[in-house]
């Protein structure tokens, strides 16, 4: 008889126990043994719980049985094909529909086709079904009493913090530096959010992630959130189950709010003041509800402020409107007043008034001599891209990202193979450590090779759009719109001035960290 064997573990805790899926394989085996049954094939479902039927293994499984592949479906306990009652009643309905036989190996009074077996099941899967409820009630509580004597936190701390070796919250001395920095730059420096991910990611600051790339909802979070004040109350929302597409259960908060005798309040050594985090959180409403500013007449001016920067302190330029109808950019630091500048401690920029029209003119002016020779521009990209530099960054992240997986390979066998609770927990440790440890090389192989991939196609588009002028062919095809470098140019002076700023700002592209400074012009510019 063709046996299809099944097993499912929800936790790394049920494996140290001895009921990992390797385990109850060996007990499949024997017993086909035993039976002189063939076992065609072993189904598993690693880390899902049993209240999920949406597990990859068990829908296999099922698919392989509707195609007529085995016999019978063994396993070892009736609570590894599922948690309720229902679940497991379905599955077996399923399985008999199919003309297909059951065996449970630990609980063989299951197996008989009488009322008494049929009462059995429904009495064990009930069972089964308290147990988990009772496990998760345990679970859950004993993680609540713990948060609320602070003798554990609910998940990762913020970036800027870390713990000891007893647990403790402690200040992360270089990211307590890194939080500052973020604080400066928005509330001091008028930074956006999305200018200062840039900044961060240019002066080589990892992450919270360890990851090189910064995102806008990364600042956000820490800006707003109050663990940096010195307290933080968590548990305030009811939680709801979801699954996510691959069939996996999880919990997210919805807008229900708890009453207070269930918040957790969770101490933190405090980074910034009350009253200038309540300064920032002001700040970020304001300009939520707070409408651009519009200036009379300027519909068509200030073509290239989204890609402005102060070239002498890295501010973000402002735009101005003088009473006399002149339109100018300048530096934030050098227009704002003494008593904001005494507060931020900050001193006044050298960058004052600069002809909007005349910046605007030369930027664009640049923009149309790199499109119309793209492969003077293609070559000094290439030359600052470092393409081989990536590469070699990959290869190495690759290369240690197969080493951690061998080592996660052995640890597992190390865990699953010793009985002694003492060296057990010595080798849990450290599985822990390098899954940590390959967790972060992930996040870093992925952004390497995402950057990667931009530097590549982007070297492959300015190729390709060099062959456009210098290849005869495909300059034929092209000449009937632009017979002329000259003509593009000229194209490109004539087009509308939204598409104009459209264009300057994906040439320079500041989202992947381009900008243009803007300085007054010194005497070593001109020797």
């Amino acid at each position: 008889m063709r046996v299809a064997g099944y097993a499912r573990v929800s936790t790394m805790e049920q494996a140290l126990n001895g009921t990992s899926a390797e385990e109850q394989k060996i007990i499949i085996e024997r017993k086909c043994n035993e039976q002189g049954n063939q076992l065609y094939k072993f189904y598993s479902d690693d880390g899902f719980s049993g209240r999920n039927d949406n597990r990859p293994g068990l829908q296999n499984l099922m698919c392989d049985a509707k195609d007529g592949k085995f016999d019978l479906v063994m396993f070892t306990k009736l609570d590894r094909l599922g948690r309720n009652l229902r679940d497991v009643k379905n599955i077996l309905f399923q399985l008999k529909e199919l003309s297909l036989k059951f065996y449970c190996v630990e609980q063989p009074v299951v197996n008989e086709t009488s009322l008494y077996g049929d009462m059995m099941l429904n009495m064990l899967s009930a069972f089964s079904e308290l147990e988990s409820g009772l496990i998760r009630e345990r679970t859950n509580n004993g993680r609540m009493t713990r948060w609320k004597r602070n003798e554990s936190i609910m998940g990762s701390v913020p970036y800027g913090y870390t713990r000891d070796n007893k647990g403790k919250i402690t200040i992360h001395p270089e990211n307590r530096k890194h939080y500052e920095k973020i604080i400066s730059l928005y509330f001091d420096q008028n930074y956006a959010m999305k200018d200062i991910a840039i900044k961060m990611k240019e002066d080589g600051i990892p992450s919270p992630g360890n990851s090189s790339t910064w995102y806008n909802a990364t600042i956000r979070d820490i800006l707003r959130n109050p663990a940096y004040t010195g307290e933080v109350y968590y548990n305030q929302f009811e939680f709801e189950s979801r699954q996510s597409k691959s069939g996996k259960q999880y919990f997210t908060p919805i807008k229900k709010e708890k009453s207070h005798d269930h918040w957790i309040s969770v101490k933190y050594p405090p980074l910034i003041s009350k009253d200038r985090f309540d300064s920032i959180q002001s700040l970020i409403e304001s300009k939520k509800k707070r409408p651009k500013k519009h200036h009379a007449g300027s519909e068509e001016k200030f073509m290239s402020e989204n890609v402005l920067f102060c070239g002498y302190c890295g501010a973000k330029i402002k735009k101005t409107r003088t009473q006399i109808n002149n339109f100018h950019y300048c530096c934030y630091w050098w227009e704002t007043s003494e008593k904001e500048r005494t507060i931020s401690n900050h001193k006044k920029c050298s960058l004052h008034y600069v002809n909007a029209d005349k910046v605007d003119e030369q930027i664009f002016y640049e923009i149309v001599n790199i499109l119309s020779n793209p492969s003077e521009f293609a070559k000094a990209w290439n030359r600052d891209q470092g393409v081989d530099e990536l590469k070699i960054k990959v290869e190495r992240l690759r290369k240690r990202d197969n080493e951690l997986k061998n080592k996660l390979k052995e640890g597992y066998k190390l865990i699953t193979g010793t009985e002694n609770a003492e060296t057990k927990k010595i080798y849990t440790d450290l599985q822990s450590k390098d899954e940590v440890e390959h967790e972060g090389n992930l996040i870093n192989l992925k952004n390497a090779e995402n950057e990667l991939n931009f530097v590549q196609n982007k070297v492959n588009r300015l190729k390709a759009f060099e062959e456009a002028f210098n290849s005869s062919n495909k300059r034929n095809k092209f000449s009937q719109y632009f017979s002329t470098k000259a003509k593009f140019a000229e194209f490109l002076y004539n087009i509308p001035f939204k598409e104009k700023k459209r264009l300057i700002e994906a040439v320079v592209s500041v989202e992947t960290g381009g900008k243009c400074l803007i300085r007054h012009v010194t005497t070593s510019d001109i020797t």
